[in-house]
């Protein structure tokens, strides 16, 4: 987290939005006789609003919890990815943003809340 007076942010707000972009952190404003705020990026945002979404149910946050414990005591194992596998997992979040851009470019824009229930509701039938 980085921090930054007001004064500091107004004049360099283009630094301030490249740093949270670049790093995925956030950056405080510190004002003297007032609330601070924060600036971070929208991935960030939305990655926020999305955790936030999934632990509203038990069911999710339990699911969580369950994959910490075993992550923890190290029934999961983690592994790097080699280079080609590294690549073709970029490659498919590029295409991934590039139909989202598309998307939003055309109009079509859906209800994040609605997008997740659709996901949900394949992920369920393709599990049957």
């Amino acid at each position: 987290m980085h921090v930054v007076n007001l004064s500091e942010a107004c004049n360099k707000l283009n630094d301030v939005i490249d740093r949270v972009s670049r790093d995925g952190d956030v950056t405080v404003i510190s004002r003297p006789d007032a609330a601070d705020a924060v600036i971070m990026s929208l991935d960030h945002y939305n990655s926020l609003i999305e955790t936030m979404y999934l632990l509203q149910s038990p069911a999710n946050a339990a699911q969580l919890a369950r994959s910490i414990g075993r992550w923890r005591t190290e029934q999961a194992r983690l592994r790097n990815l080699d280079d080609e596998e590294h690549e073709a997992s970029h490659l498919l979040l590029l295409e991934d943003a590039c139909r989202g851009l598309a998307d939003v470019v055309a109009g079509q824009v859906k209800d994040a809340h609605g997008a997740l229930s659709a996901i949900k509701r394949r992920r369920a039938a393709k599990s049957r």
